[in-house]
């Protein structure tokens, strides 16, 4: 059955793939080509963000259906009759402070534990996690409370990793500008 078999019904790999965020049991040849294929990250990897090359620190979570952005300065407007948004990145290696201004895709309702929805805007972003290049949809929000400033999500990651949650920053990082 292969190391994947295993630790699938041990509950510790999640694979997010064919666009549904569902764990496979391995059972199908195919579906073990492809499990196999694929680069397994830890609950913890580093990420770039592109074109900028800023290196930031993210919280791989399987259980996210959409991933997320810690940003400051978040500022909504309007450019043509359409939702825009300009926010800050800052480099952890030296607060030097990024400006992104960019078209809203659409807005998210999160829902909080224990708490009300909360209303994000959503951009798409250019986000590089070792060999994963992709340009997905990231809800903006302040992320300065928490551990990690970026949360990749299930949009992200499908068809793309495998997550092992036992390991942390299993991948090379991309090169960063400074």
């Amino acid at each position: 059955m292969g190391w994947y078999g295993n630790v699938f019904g041990a509950g510790i790999l999640m694979l997010a793939a064919a666009g549904q965020g569902i764990a496979y049991a391995a059972s199908e040849t195919s579906e073990n080509a492809h499990v196999e294929a694929l680069p397994v990250i830890g609950e913890a990897e580093h990420v770039v963000v592109e074109p900028e090359g800023i290196l930031l620190k993210a919280r791989v979570d399987t259980g996210a259906q959409t991933s997320s952005m810690g940003v400051e300065m978040l500022d909504e407007f309007e450019r043509d009759g359409k939702p825009w948004v300009s926010f800050i990145i800052k480099r952890p290696e030296n607060g030097e402070a990024v400006q992104f201004t960019l078209p809203v895709e659409r807005i998210s309702r999160i829902k909080r534990h224990g708490g009300e929805a909360q209303r994000r805007p959503v951009v798409r972003l250019r986000v590089v996690l070792g060999s994963i290049d992709h340009k997905r949809e990231f809800t903006l929000t302040d992320r300065s409370d928490f551990k990690y400033p970026v949360l990749i999500g299930r949009n992200y990651l499908m068809d793309a990793a495998v997550v092992d949650v036992s390991k942390k920053f299993t991948v090379e990082p991309a090169k960063a500008r400074k």
